[in-house]
């Protein structure tokens, strides 16, 4: 049995560092970013949000639903936009993430489905803020507030954007990253993660001069429900750094 969770999954960072960069506002970083990449140039047109909110394709109950799971459910649906949330590999401790892992099995045999909207708040609160709060205490190494390594995964997300997919707000917080994407066709959203992870990871440890792992394995990743929920997304992304207490450069909203 599987739970959507309907809020964010997995999300916030760590304690602010003097090695951090200086902040720039959202604003000013949507105009150097909005609709461009960094190999294939600039898109013919940048859509309003509300555009955006129009032509997004959300999550659709009647339609057939591939689910896949390990020790998070993963729902997907042809041509439908994602929240994913991925994390360094030490930026929670294992035995967290096992007490989270036990007490939601038991909440998922405990709720039968349909879930109401008040075991959906449940669901979250439970398994989502909680989690938030832990990596906003700024565990493990925290190797994103480098800036090396920061430039490196803000690169990757924006590379194929365009092409793969099409990205929209996203920020790399120092021991996670946030982002909202939509595969195009031919596309996988599985296929877009691992790419973005297996390359970033090898560059941050030759960057660093490191060895090792670099990102958990798995991913956090729901679909969009409706464009009420995308604007919740991207107004969460946007905030995240200053609600965490970090400065940084590497965030990009499309919110008027």
């Amino acid at each position: 049995m599987t739970a959507n969770c309907g809020g964010g999954h997995i999300t916030k960072g760590c304690a602010q560092s003097p090695q951090s960069s200086a902040t720039v506002s959202v604003a000013d970083k949507r105009k150097r970013d909005a609709c461009s990449t960094l190999q294939t140039g600039k898109r013919d047109a940048c859509p309003t949000f509300e555009e955006v909110l129009e032509q997004t394709v959300y999550f659709n109950p009647f339609e057939p639903i591939e689910i896949s799971e390990r020790n998070l459910p993963h729902w997907r649906q042809p041509g439908v936009t994602y929240f994913v949330t991925f994390r360094l590999a030490d930026a929670l401790p294992r035995e967290k993430l096992e007490l989270v892992k036990a007490e939601r099995e038991a909440w998922l045999k405990s709720h039968r489905e349909p879930y109401s909207e008040d075991d959906r708040r449940e669901y979250f609160r439970l398994f989502s803020e909680r989690v938030q709060d832990w990596l906003d205490a700024g565990e493990g190494s925290c190797l994103l507030r480098d800036e090396r390594a920061a430039e490196t995964v803000a690169s990757a997300l924006r590379h194929f954007d365009g092409q793969r997919y099409d990205l929209g707000a996203w920020v790399v917080m120092p021991n996670h990253v946030h982002a909202s994407v939509r595969p195009r066709a031919g596309w996988e959203l599985q296929q877009i993660l691992h790419s973005w992870m297996s390359f970033t990871a090898h560059e941050i440890n030759k960057r660093l001069g490191r060895t090792g792992p670099v990102w958990q394995h798995e991913t956090h990743d729901h679909i969009v429900r409706n464009p009420a929920s995308l604007w919740r997304i991207e107004q969460y992304i946007a905030e995240n750094p200053r609600k965490a207490g970090i400065n940084t450069r590497f965030v990009f909203s499309r919110l008027p």
